[in-house]
């Protein structure tokens, strides 16, 4: 029972998460997705400086040993890159919140699998959320959208929905499974009372 609560409880948090990043994506599209751009880039830089810093500082004798010096000066070059071309960086990230999407679509669609197989209602439910989840995740990817921003905003939505499935789907296989655990504590009270 301790497994199916801690599962409860780190699907409701996922699920909490989605919603809120979904809002902010929906709310402030443009200045999150460069937001998010300019983070990765600064990220990006502080590691190729970290190399560098390693390379200047080690012992003589083993400057020839690793590849500091290359890595730091590549992940710098990358990262003035994503700083001059932010925009550009940034029309990946729907394909890869696509690719989120589909995979908590094709985790739903596992879920409904279950629960048609233990002959519990809410099965259909979950069937529906799984397809619609996949169906959006591959739309993101395939990225048929011209404006960033509307993507972005679609993003924020999907993520919202995808969240709000999540925490239907937790809540009905939960229950089922508590009714299953139910009948057979029922069933086994039954079989010592006859014994």
């Amino acid at each position: 029972m301790n497994v199916l609560k801690e599962m409860k409880k780190n699907a409701m948090i996922s699920s909490l998460i989605y919603v809120i990043v979904g809002i902010i994506l929906t709310l402030f599209p443009g200045s999150t997705a460069r937001t998010i751009g300019y983070a990765f880039a600064t990220v990006v830089l502080i590691a190729g400086l970290s190399f560098l810093y390693r390379f200047i500082t080690k012992d003589v004798s083993y400057s020839f040993v690793g590849n500091e010096f290359v890595i730091g000066i590549v992940l710098v070059m990358a990262s003035v890159f994503v700083f001059m071309r932010v925009d550009s960086v940034v029309s990946i990230i729907p394909i890869l919140l696509g690719v989120v999407i589909t995979i908590s679509g094709i985790s739903k669609l596992q879920n409904a699998i279950g629960l048609h197989k233990m002959h519990y209602s809410g099965s259909t439910a979950v069937l529906a959320f799984a397809i619609l989840n996949i169906v959006f995740g591959i739309v993101l990817i395939l990225n048929p959208f011209g404006a960033v921003t509307t993507l972005i905003m679609l993003i924020g939505l999907g993520l919202i929905f995808s969240g709000v499935t999540d925490f239907v789907t937790t809540f009905l296989i939960t229950r089922n499974l508590m009714k299953m655990k139910k009948n057979s504590d029922i069933i086994e009270v039954e079989a010592r009372e006859i014994e």
